[in-house]
C-alpha cells in the first residue's frame, strides 16, 4: 500500500491494517509506505515494493500522484495489480499515465450505466445547460449527485425549510435513487452507529481497457 501522509491516508491505512488483523490476514500486507501529498518522484518507494515481493498495490493517492506511480513503476518493469481509491475513477488517469494505465483498477461509486441510455442523455443535457458541449468527468458527476440529494431533501422539507426539517428529510431517505444517484439510505443520528450518516455503503471496481473504464467487479457492499 502507498498512502498519502495526511489524515485521510492514515485513516485508510489503519482501516486496512485493522481489517486484515480481524480476519487473520496480517501477512497479506507486505509493505505500507506513506508519502507526502506533494511528492512526485517515487523511485525509492517502488524499489521497496519490488523488494517486498508485492504482487498487488493499493494506492490511496490522487490522480497526478497515481499516474506518476504507474509510469515510474513501468519504467522499472514493476507490473503488479494496481488498485486505486475512488478519487482515481476518472479517465484523466489515462491521459496522465498513458500506456502505463492499462489494467489499472479503481474503486468507484458513481455508476452512469449505458452512455446511450435515456437516463444518461438526460443527465448530459442538464449538465450542458450550464456547460455547453462539455462532457462531465467523475468529479462533475459526484457534484451532480450531491445536488440531486440536496434538492430532493429540500423538496421533502416543504415550505419554509429549516435545518431541522432538512435533517429529518434526509433521515427519511430509504433506498432513494435519483437520475444518476445510486441507492441512498440515511438513518436517524445514533452515536453508537458510525454508519448512520453514510448514505451509500457499497462500491464497485472499474478497470482501464483501451481508451475507457469498464466495470470489472459488481457492487460490493460493506461487510461482504
Amino acid at each position: 500500500m502507498i498512502y498519502r501522509a495526511d489524515e485521510a491516508g492514515k485513516e485508510a491505512f489503519k482501516s486496512l491494517r485493522d481489517w486484515l488483523a480481524e480476519n487473520g490476514m496480517e501477512d497479506r500486507l507486505s509493505r505500507a509506505i506513506a508519502v507526502e501529498p506533494d511528492k512526485t518522484s517515487f523511485d525509492n518507494e517502488i524499489i521497496k515494493l519490488m523488494q517486498s515481493g508485492a504482487d498487488s498495490v493499493y494506492l490511496l493517492t490522487f490522480l497526478s500522484q497515481t499516474a506518476n506511480i504507474l509510469k515510474q513503476s513501468a519504467n522499472y518493469g514493476f507490473e503488479p495489480l494496481f488498485v486505486g481509491a475512488y478519487p482515481n475513477a476518472d479517465l484523466q488517469i489515462l491521459s496522465l499515465a498513458g500506456q502505463a494505465a492499462q489494467g489499472f483498477e479503481s474503486m468507484a461509486w458513481v455508476d452512469l450505466g449505458d452512455p446511450e441510455s435515456e437516463v444518461y442523455q438526460k443527465y448530459i443535457s442538464i449538465f450542458q445547460e450550464t456547460y455547453p458541449e462539455e462532457i462531465p468527468d467523475a468529479y462533475a458527476a459526484a457534484g451532480f449527485i450531491a445536488a440531486e440529494i440536496f434538492t430532493e431533501a429540500l423538496e421533502r422539507a416543504g415550505e419554509d425549510p429549516t435545518r431541522a426539517k432538512l435533517v429529518k428529510a434526509l433521515e427519511g431517505m430509504d433506498s432513494w435513487q435519483g437520475l444518476i444517484t445510486p441507492l441512498i439510505t440515511y438513518s436517524e443520528f445514533n452515536p453508537d452507529n458510525e454508519m448512520c450518516r453514510t448514505g451509500l455503503q457499497a462500491m464497485y471496481v472499474m478497470k482501464i481497457q483501451g481508451e475507457e473504464f469498464v466495470k470489472h467487479e459488481d457492487w460490493i457492499k460493506l461487510g461482504e
